[in-house]
């Protein structure tokens, strides 16, 4: 199960590609024009977009492994359940992105690479910042705020 699922996210990110440039690109406009719920919402599209890629490659799959989706889901939640399994597959789904995206065709100069270094961390301070000095009203409620500023980040 473990290699059936790290190719099924292989041709998920695939299928995915053209839909998460499309979608990075709005976000990142959202970002920078400080339109916080429109890019929230941006984000969750990209979300569901992944995810309704990765059910149609699953479907896929269990067509042509010849099981029927019940017993296909049933096998992964039940893979899942081992939990060495379970922390093999999180790590290949985290390294799904390295791997998957086009590499850049020019190294950065040194001065660029240092300029994004350092925009990158006066992101992440300012992200801490502001987590520290959050109240929330759920455990849901801070996840979902760590997701987007670490998404912030990312972008």
């Amino acid at each position: 199960m473990l290699k059936l699922r790290e190719i099924i996210g292989r041709h998920a990110y695939t299928m995915f590609m053209p839909i998460k440039t499309a979608l990075l690109e709005k976000r990142i406009n959202l970002l920078k024009a400080q339109r916080h719920q429109e890019y929230q919402a941006a984000i969750n599209e990209a979300n569901t977009e992944y995810g309704r890629c990765n059910m149609e490659v699953s479907k896929a799959s269990a067509e042509w492994l010849d099981m029927d989706e019940m017993t296909f889901g049933a096998s992964m939640k039940d893979a899942m359940m081992n939990k060495d399994i379970a922390k093999q597959m999180r790590k290949n789904d985290e390294n799904l992105r390295i791997v998957m995206e086009p590499k850049s065709k020019e190294p950065l100069s040194k001065e660029k690479a240092k300029e994004i270094l350092m925009e990158r961390m006066k992101m992440e301070f300012n992200s801490e910042k502001k987590l520290k000095d959050l109240k929330v009203t759920s455990q849901q409620h801070a996840q979902q705020i760590i997701v987007l500023e670490k998404t912030k980040v990312m972008d």
